[in-house]
């Protein structure tokens, strides 16, 4: 094994990529750690033996950016590889990326900055996905990522189970090594068997929904290529590791509910392969399936799908042709195509073989729980005579609702925060479309001093089934652009998306308001009017989005009694490397508020651009009128990543 130019001093942050036969993808994805905003970092780049020129590639970085280090090794898969770079790095914290995947440039400042803050074991953000038809969020990771959490857990988020990658996560060093993670050698799927057990091992995990990670799929990547027994063998052992990991750990509900997802996407994926695979693959299947379900408690699939069950039942009695037919069904049936059928107080799905006695399956295995569903959008919000009216369709998947009797909804404002509920009008159609109008004024408190905040909650019925659920999600260019509306003088709506997608409405005063800016030499010159007290410690707080290090800039008093005065250093909003627009979000904080107050636009929507060399500062209505300062550099127009013009297959 050989290494060049070991470190002596200590770093903040260790990258270790592996690499091996990555020619045509590892200069972008080396560029792209290059052009982080987090620079104390060094990129441990481990050479598995690789017999193309990716070597020759990494040694040239090497050679011009002492953060970056090559160390060569004979074979010894992605996990030896990955072993050999964290017995080599030196920082506090630990990062892998995969040698045909990239980094979005804010990445890893966004990981440490939520790790500085709460004191997490490891930090796991979102993922994107980069196919020949260009980037966009990763399927699988969107249940996931729905919203941001601060020191949660996977016990009190079970979504999390379904977070398997070591590479959308910054770990700290000290929780690695006291647990002895290691990744397994000479196999598939390593990432499993790290991943779900760090989870429960950690006393505390931040969740970011914006997207840390740019998974490159092609044609020769290791997920893809998994038509074959060795790739199968290899993710229902890893399967079984984590099962093994949790009978020696974990309770009996933390098994079942592994047992669940693991039925519901890790092993399922094989299934759908069987209709293209051979005989030896479709045995193999059946006898890993036996093997499997003969330890997984029948409560583990109460909560799966009808169709999930079905399938799952059906391989376990060896049934291939019958499970081959499910397989074709739910490739191309629609809920509707798969009603549910009331017996009583339940529901079943109306799916092949039911009731049939030549199969014998028990009408149990179709029980509907899981899938009756509410799904929902809104397609259309605007405001009409100083009202806001929303409409769009809410239904429960696999129930009819083509008339107006078929359901019931019901539509609340509700504010959290003081646990009030206020009836909202409905006006019903067919199919579950509806029309909500919100008179604003009612939301507002005439003592109130800062603003509050409502959403809006539905409620349905259709057939003894009950769903509760904030409105949303968006569906169509409609109800995307809000605007904000004055309900009276210096009392503003402001209707706008969660990060969830869910609806909000901000209704009160503007607290801080910014009521000028000007370029004063070398700094960004803001002028607020602030209504509450902050203190003797006034400051405007800066912080990138999606998120990162936020920068502190002293408030001083202004002419009025409420305004005051901010000097931002133009080097401060310099923070791309590659002419990719950046943003920041501000907020005032002193020592008398108990939390930051958003810096808010009201009136026109301004237009106002600062140009200075090589930055273009522009002042921009956000969500709900905050703030936003964007910065790019005016000579390029770059809004992707230089890799993203790398050939894909």
């Amino acid at each position: 094994m050989t290494s060049t130019r070991r470190k002596a001093h200590l770093t903040e942050l260790s990258v270790i990529v592996p690499i091996y036969k990555v020619e045509p993808y590892l200069a972008a994805c080396l560029d792209s750690l290059a052009s982080q905003t987090w620079r104390d970092l060094e990129v441990i780049m481990v050479d598995d033996g690789s017999p193309d020129a990716s070597a020759a590639i990494a040694a040239r970085f090497a050679a011009r950016d002492s953060r970056f280090r090559l160390v060569s090794q004979p074979n010894m898969g992605l996990g030896g590889a990955r072993n050999t770079g964290v017995g080599h790095a030196s920082g506090e914290f630990l990062a892998f990326v995969d040698s045909d995947d990239l980094l979005p440039e804010y990445a890893l400042e966004y990981l440490v900055a939520s790790l500085r803050a709460t004191g997490s074991d490891f930090a796991t953000g979102n993922v994107d996905v980069l196919t020949s038809r260009g980037r966009r969020r990763s399927p699988m990771h969107r249940p996931i990522f729905r919203g941001s959490a601060a020191g949660t857990h996977v016990t009190r988020r079970p979504v999390l189970l379904y977070d398997r990658l070591v590479t959308n996560k910054l770990w700290r060093r000290s929780f690695w090594d006291l647990h002895g993670l290691r990744f397994p050698e000479g196999v598939l799927y390593e990432d499993i068997q790290v991943a779900i057990p760090a989870h429960f091992l950690a006393a505390k995990v931040d969740v970011l929904a914006a997207p840390v990670y740019v998974w490159r799929r092609h044609a020769s990547s290791i997920t893809r290529n998994r038509v074959n027994i060795k790739s199968m063998e290899d993710r229902f052992s890893a399967v079984a590791s984590v099962r093994r990991f949790l009978e020696e750990h974990g309770s009996r509900r933390h098994l079942r509910e592994w047992d669940r997802v693991a039925l519901d996407s890790d092993l399922r994926i094989f299934m759908h392969l069987l209709d293209r695979a051979d005989e030896p693959f479709q045995e193999r299947f059946l006898d890993l399936t036996a093997a499997y379900l003969g330890q997984v408690h029948r409560a583990s699939t109460d909560h799966l799908t009808a169709i999930r069950r079905l399938q799952w039942h059906l391989a376990g009695r060896r049934m291939l042709p019958e499970l081959l037919e499910t397989v074709t069904f739910e490739r191309t049936a629609t809920d509707e195509h798969a009603p549910a059928v009331r017996h009583g107080l339940r529901h079943y799905g109306r799916l092949p073989f039911l009731d049939d006695p030549r199969y014998a399956v028990p009408r149990e295995v179709y029980r509907m729980r899981d899938d009756l569903a509410l799904e929902q959008e809104v397609r259309a919000v605007a405001w009409r005579a100083g009202k806001l009216v929303l409409s769009g369709r809410a239904r429960v998947l696999h129930l009819r609702a083509t008339r107006r009797r078929d359901q019931q909804l019901v539509a609340w404002l509700v504010q959290k925060d003081a646990r009030r509920r206020l009836p909202l009008g409905v006006v019903l159609g067919a199919r579950g479309r509806y029309r909500l109008t919100v008179d604003p004024r009612r939301l507002h408190l005439r003592r109130a001093s800062s603003p509050a905040t409502w959403t809006v909650e539905l409620w349905v019925q259709n057939h003894g089934v009950f769903h509760r659920a904030e409105l949303g999600p968006p569906a169509h260019i409609k109800a995307r652009g809000l605007v904000s509306m004055q309900i009276e003088q210096g009392v503003w709506a402001r209707p706008h998306w969660s990060d969830q997608k869910t609806l909000r409405i901000t209704v009160g005063p503007s607290v801080a308001l910014l009521t000028g800016h000007r370029l004063a030499g070398e700094s960004l010159e803001l002028s607020l009017e602030v209504s509450v007290q902050l203190g003797d410690d006034g400051r405007l707080c800066l912080t990138p989005r999606p998120g990162g290090l936020t920068s502190h800039h002293p408030l001083v008093r202004g002419d009025g009694p409420a305004s005051f005065v901010a000097r931002v250093p133009l080097a401060a909003l310099k923070r791309s490397t590659t002419g990719r627009q950046s943003e920041w979000r501000a907020h005032v904080m002193g020592s008398a508020l108990r939390e930051p107050i958003a810096v808010t636009l009201t009136g026109t929507k301004p237009r106002p651009r600062h140009v200075v060399a090589d930055q273009e500062i522009a002042l921009r209505r956000a969500a709900a009128d905050e703030l936003a300062i964007r910065v790019r550099n005016p000579r390029t127009n770059a809004t992707i990543f230089p890799a993203e013009r790398q050939s894909i297959v």
